[in-house]
């Protein structure tokens, strides 16, 4: 036998050891310990939904929550932002990128945000029993990164949404933690001024109004929906929940006043 085919035989005896003692993992399935979220497929993200009035970081209804990292527990404070619970800290610094990029003509949106326990182990038994949510692959509970509150996934697909993050979201503190998700970022710093954050202090930070926006082109807080072009840029921006003010046309609700210049 040569030595060529005697490696070869050597291979396939190891193969079938390995398989007889189950030590083969089926492909795509993930391993104890291992985290599957690099696997999960890009949420579908619904455009009237992602246009719609809960656009910005609402901050009114602040609660605590579970969130896990590495199948570790630990407590959060969670808000909202464009309709989905996130971290509140990880809110601060989306409502400073979200009005970036919004400057830029860019409408950046949260299609996923935080999940509880419950919705993990939902999800997974899904993927578990392929009897639901199409049989997605999902991660463990415990050990999702959305569990943790600090990811989300964003509309890449948007128009220029993920050319402005790949430039631009690392300013932000906000980072691609899974490379085969181009949709999924992270945040991990502390809180800032702006979103939820009062002075750059903890989760007891002053929630924003959510009755009006504060603006400094008028020099007065302006009831929600109210429009008003910018003395800085020349735009026009809509008040939205939250002290929030989002590009006027990336919003469909009507103008409650217009001020131009």
């Amino acid at each position: 036998m040569t030595l060529v085919a005697r490696f070869a035989a050597l291979s396939f005896a190891a193969s079938v050891g390995l398989f007889a003692m189950g030590c083969v993992v089926a492909e795509g399935e993930g391993v104890e310990g291992e985290d599957d979220e690099e696997f999960e497929v890009e949420p579908d993200g619904d455009e009237r939904a992602a246009e719609s009035a809960s656009v910005g970081v609402d901050c009114s209804a602040k609660r605590t929550d579970t969130g896990y990292k590495g199948g570790k527990a630990y407590t959060i404070t969670v808000v909202k932002a464009d309709g989905k619970p996130i971290e509140i800290a990880t809110a601060s610094m989306y409502a400073r990128m979200q009005k970036a990029a919004a400057a830029s003509g860019v409408a950046i949106r949260v299609v996923s945000g935080f999940r509880t326990n419950a919705e993990q182990k939902y999800l997974y038994n899904c993927y578990v029993t392929k009897s639901c949510n199409g049989g997605n692959l999902a991660a463990r509970p415990g050990y999702s990164n959305h569990q943790s509150g600090h990811a989300l996934d964003l509309n890449s697909k948007g128009a220029g949404v993920q050319t402005w993050l790949n430039n631009n979201a690392a300013k932000y503190g906000f980072k691609r933690t899974v490379p085969s998700e181009p949709w999924h970022w992270e945040y991990w710093g502390g809180m800032v001024d702006g979103g939820c954050g009062g002075g750059g202090g903890g989760g007891g930070a002053t929630p924003a109004p959510t009755s009006g926006c504060t603006s400094a082109t008028l020099g007065k807080t302006v009831p929600l929906n109210t429009c008003v072009q910018s003395k800085f840029d020349g735009k026009w921006y809509q008040c939205l929940p939250g002290n929030d003010w989002e590009i006027r046309w990336n919003v469909p609700a009507a103008c409650v006043s217009e001020h131009p210049l």
